[in-house]
């Protein structure tokens, strides 16, 4: 029989705990669509690298579908999936002493929000930008643990146990349903064996440069225990010693009113306008590949572990985030794109914030985001990125929005001069016309002499069935410094624009592989080892 935990259930309380096996499907639950899930945890078995070990999976009745996993990479960190899809390589881990003491996790799905939390670590809550599911009428069972999470790739299996360990005080809770504090009772049994000693592959990416940018997938976000050390000198709570601007631009659109973004579109060239939480500046139609400029001043900086957000492009029908620009807690910049923080710390703004305008330049094209501010223009911040085709959808731009989730606050201040203009940055589908290849059964592409790879060059117009193998030679590939992937190859739809397979080489001549525009391996299988001459 299944278990209703829309409101509130709980399993393995009162002293109770289980040991956590593959397989194990320990309860059928209905749960509401935004919900809190709870678990204590203690003593697992942790592989070496690239195994990633589950310890708790959420999974649809019906399909089979992953709705939300835990599992632990080759380190005590928390590997996090929601809707299928990993949004978590590196979050918040378990207590050092996790052999004997139990971790406490907590993950809340909010609208367009998970948030990550751990005992090990309380002041640190992981914010992951999602699009939810909606849960209503299915059934989910909760599996302690499913080592079967890659469902396309089975064979993969054997790099995915269990986590094993033991696991006790489950509670599952529907929105606004508090959780009672969790037994500290010491675990009822001793470990039996050693912490596993982590072994780094020789061949993973050395450590990247301290001002570089956080990466998308893999690369962990490390909350700072401590303020930057580059704050303004001047006072953040000091009143600016010029006049509040004295004219206010308000643009109310109507429901029709959608401004063209998709050339240029511009706001507040009049003059500034004060930054309110949750206000819609505009209904825009942006293209994919766009550039976006404003001023700024006068924002209101917080403290350790609040967020201030400036602007947020969400999408006018799903509330999905394409573009996300905020402040933590000092004057950098901290950028997000399709719902993944990118830059946590980036370029700031100038040290005197509160009486002068910093022009920050945001520009999204081919695979990758760049954020520059004129404090210092030198420093172009960039990251990788698959990007998300905007063809037939509007916008809603958020000047600012509070609700993006835990620790977010509005920015204030005052923004001027805001310009969005497309660009053709991405790659050419060629013309409507071109002759299509019929690739659903068998075709090969330069069987004679090699092809020079240029960028953006369309080379053919194929067509292929839904499942397919595709294999090609490659030599003598330039391999960029951190933090640039090269693109190789790209299946891109020649409607929508969207990539279908992708693939490219990080900084290192390892393949990072690309489907349906997710990022799915960024270190996978590499070139030999004399790929400029083989």
């Amino acid at each position: 029989p299944s278990t209703d935990c829309t409101t509130f259930c709980s399993f393995l309380s009162g002293g109770a705990s289980l040991d956590v096996l593959a397989g194990q499907s320990f309860a059928l639950i209905s749960l509401s669509s935004y919900f809190k899930i709870q678990f204590e945890y203690f003593n697992p078995v942790i592989g070496l690298y690239p195994t990633i070990s589950n310890i708790l999976d959420l999974q649809d009745a019906s399909t089979g579908q992953s709705l939300l996993y835990v599992s632990l990479p080759w380190t005590s960190a928390t590997v996090v999936g929601y809707n299928g899809q990993l949004i978590e390589s590196f979050g918040p881990g378990l207590v050092s002493n996790y052999l004997s003491v139990y971790t406490t996790i907590t993950i809340v799905v909010q609208s367009g929000v998970v948030t990550i939390t751990s005992s090990a670590n309380p002041s640190w809550t992981d914010v992951k930008y999602v699009t939810n599911i909606d849960t209503s009428n299915k059934l989910f069972y909760l599996y302690l643990s499913n080592p079967n999470l890659d469902f396309n790739h089975p064979a993969q299996n054997e790099n995915r146990p269990s986590a094993c360990g033991t696991i006790r005080n489950i509670v599952i809770t529907g929105p606004n349903t508090p959780i009672a504090p969790p037994t500290t009772a010491p675990p009822s049994r001793a470990p039996t064996r050693a912490p596993t000693v982590l072994v780094v592959p020789t061949n993973k990416p050395i450590a990247s440069p301290t001002n570089a940018p956080v990466l998308l997938t893999n690369a962990p976000v490390v909350a700072p225990t401590a303020a930057p050390t580059f704050l303004p000198t001047v006072a953040m709570t000091a009143k600016p010693t010029t006049a509040a601007p004295t004219t206010i631009v308000t643009l109310a659109p109507t429901e029709s009113n959608v401004v063209d973004c998709t050339q240029s579109c511009t706001f507040l060239t009049d003059g500034p306008q004060q930054v309110v939480a949750n206000t819609i500046l505009a209904e825009i139609s942006m293209t994919t590949f766009f550039k976006i400029q404003f001023d700024i001043i006068n924002p209101t900086i917080n403290v350790f572990p609040f967020i201030s957000n400036i602007l947020d492009i969400r999408d006018s029908v799903t509330d999905q985030s394409l573009l996300c620009v905020s402040m933590p807690w000092g004057n950098a910049l901290q950028v997000s794109y399709n719902g993944y923080e990118g830059i946590q710390w980036g370029p700031g703004l100038i040290l005197g914030l509160l009486n002068v305008y910093t022009t920050v330049t945001i520009t999204v094209t081919s695979g990758i985001v760049t954020i520059v501010s004129s404090s210092n223009p030198s420093w172009i911040a960039s990251y990788s990125i698959t990007n998300f085709a905007t063809n037939g959808r509007t916008y809603n731009l958020y000047m600012s929005n509070a609700y993006i989730g835990a620790n977010y606050l509005c920015a204030g201040g005052y923004v001027k001069n805001f310009y969005i203009t497309g660009t053709a940055s991405g790659p050419s589908i060629g013309p409507s016309t071109a002759i299509t290849t019929n690739c659903r059964v068998s075709c090969s592409l330069i069987t004679g002499n090699a092809w020079a790879i240029t960028a953006n060059t369309a080379y053919a117009k194929i067509s292929i069935t839904t499942y397919f193998r595709m294999q090609f030679e490659v030599l003598n590939p330039t391999i960029q410094n951190y933090p640039f992937v090269s693109n190789i190859l790209d299946l891109v739809d020649t409607v929508t624009g969207k990539s279908l397979v992708t693939v490219s080489m990080p900084w290192g001549n390892a393949l990072s592989l690309g489907y349906n525009d997710i990022e799915l391996s960024q270190w996978g299988p590499g070139l030999v080892g004399s790929y400029q001459s083989s």
